[in-house]
């Protein structure tokens, strides 16, 4: 598991409108892009009001690998 003071910041995403489009699918940008941050040292999370269940295909495809739900 990685170190969270490896990082030198957390970034904290919704999934509606954020991660996922208006079809609640993840768009190639936004993979790029979650993939980009964590390059330059910054550890995504996802903070959403769904349960743990409804991420694993979001997370597996993003890379994330931590969650506040």
């Amino acid at each position: 598991m990685e170190n969270i003071n490896d990082y030198k910041a957390l970034a904290f995403f919704d999934l509606d409108g954020t991660l996922l489009n208006s079809q609640s699918k993840l768009d190639q940008e936004v993979i790029e892009g979650i993939h980009r941050i964590r390059e330059n040292g910054v550890l995504p999370f996802i903070a959403t009001g769904r349960g743990h269940f409804e991420l694993d295909e979001t997370m597996s495809l993003t890379g994330i690998s931590r969650a506040v739900a």
